[in-house]
């Protein structure tokens, strides 16, 4: 932000320079040398000041886009940097006897990204097609329902002996009013 301020501090002087001292080719400046009555020792001054206003506002032109440069980098490390929530308190979830979950949410530009993450027996997931989470209010009312299908490219599972992990990333549009509301969530599957 202070690149970008003293920047455009620089373009403004060096229009105000460019505008009082002008900029002439080296042949112009002879004829108005000749018209004017110019003195050796003015041309001098207007050709120094002059390229000093072109020089300031090519400065002031780089310092605004290291400006713009920073904080586009600044602003993709807070995205990166910006932690899940886990709105359950840190409980697992258990699915029937041998599944557990895990939700994880944040908010961020008017979008609720999700990471569900699931652990179980092989056999507990051969029946499951569809995953669903229904976010509630505390009493118990449905803000809104996301679906994952188990064989999307947004699932990734990985097999170890006879255990299944799914984890699922995704983000869906969402509204800051209703991700305050968020008290509980319900996880359910569909087969």
């Amino acid at each position: 932000m202070i690149y970008n301020i003293i920047g455009l501090a620089f373009d403004l002087i060096g229009v105000l320079l460019l505008f009082k001292f002008g900029i002439l080719p080296n042949n112009l400046w002879e004829h108005l040398l000749m018209d004017s009555g110019m003195s050796e020792k003015d041309e001098k001054r207007h050709k120094i000041w002059s390229k000093i206003a072109v020089t300031l506002i090519f400065v002031g032109f780089s310092l605004q886009l290291m400006s713009s440069v920073l904080q586009y980098k600044t602003d993709i490390q807070i995205t990166k940097t910006k932690k899940y929530e886990n709105i359950n308190f840190k409980k697992k979830k258990k699915i029937g006897t041998n599944i557990t979950t895990d939700l994880r949410l944040k908010f961020d530009n008017n979008k609720l990204y999700y990471q569900l993450k699931l652990f179980g027996l092989l056999k507990s997931f051969n029946y499951i097609d569809e995953f669903g989470i229904n976010l509630e209010d505390s009493g118990g009312f449905k803000i809104s329902g996301i679906k994952e299908r188990r064989y999307s490219d947004k699932v990734i599972q990985y097999r170890k002996n006879d255990s299944l992990f799914i984890t699922i990333k995704n983000s869906i549009p969402f509204k800051e009013t209703d991700y305050i509301k968020i008290d509980r969530w319900n996880l359910t599957t569909k087969k």
